[in-house]
């Protein structure tokens, strides 16, 4: 058997595991109107077997790298979403992203474009980056549905800071689709509540304009976003792109010369 062949069984099995998996929650949701608190609970009378509960492409056998992450009774390879530590912040999100967010995950499958498999609040499974959020199409399944599903979360959330990164992420998509014309909307959404001094929104306002091709406007945005931290290397970068494309020499070459001066990782 070869490499690839040996790794896709390995997917095969393990989107087994998770589809059992996944009856078992369903089962224990059905009788206890809640969701387990690990997945150990549902050991012996939902689920008999624990071996469905160790992937074949986990060389740890089960050991997690975090501690808080480790299911109380036995090793176990996938990873719950819906455990003590993560409930109120998975509640949070599944506000926005629905039963298409993961539920269980596996991130064993390091030989794949996509690393890890996931099992959904709707018990399906897909493949994902390790932050799952970054593949919004795997997770619904087209653009198309991804856009739908983000633009009703984001109406769901709007003022919530904690969900800004979505803004770009859905310009992103409506990219894709060729909706270009619909960017301009959304910037004016995440204007419309996103606070002076917040960093982050307004780094994704400038991240959006940038889509956008609206490049003096960006500058304006990344040029506050300066004032506020001026040794972010990231934010230099951008300013000496954008005066360099725009053909304003000058401070393009002031703003390479900061952005030289600091060391890689000083950025948002």
């Amino acid at each position: 058997m070869t490499t690839e062949t040996k790794n896709q069984k390995y997917i095969e099995i393990c989107t087994q595991n998770l589809l059992t998996i996944g009856k078992a929650v369903q089962a224990y949701l059905n009788d206890h109107g809640d969701y387990p608190e690990w997945l150990s609970e549902l050991h012996p009378k939902y689920l008999a077997d624990t071996n469905v509960l160790l992937c074949q492409a986990d060389e740890e056998d089960g050991k997690t790298v975090f501690s808080f992450n480790a299911d109380p009774k036995f090793p176990i390879s996938y990873g719950y979403q819906f455990h003590p530590e993560y409930r109120e912040e998975k509640t949070e999100q599944r506000k926005v992203y629905g039963d298409a967010m993961p539920l269980v995950r596996c991130r064993h499958h390091t030989d794949q474009p996509l690393p890890c498999l996931n099992l959904s609040y709707a018990f399906k499974v897909y493949p994902s980056s390790y932050i799952w959020e970054r593949t919004p199409k795997e997770m619904y399944g087209t653009p198309g549905k991804a856009i739908t599903a983000l633009e009703s979360g984001l109406m769901r959330q709007q003022d919530n800071e904690s969900f800004f990164y979505i803004y770009p992420m859905l310009a992103r998509l409506y990219i894709e689709v060729k909706r270009e014309k619909d960017i301009g909307n959304l910037i004016n959404r995440l204007k419309s509540v996103t606070k002076p001094d917040d960093f982050r929104a307004n780094f994704n306002l400038g991240v959006m304009l940038e889509m956008a091709k609206r490049y003096e406007e960006a500058i304006a945005v990344y040029e506050k976003l300066e004032e506020q931290n001026p040794n972010n290397r990231n934010i230099l970068l951008r300013l000496a792109q954008f005066h360099e494309r725009l053909g304003y020499s000058e401070p393009a070459a002031e703003y390479w010369k900061k952005a030289a001066t600091l060391p890689y990782g000083c950025g948002c």
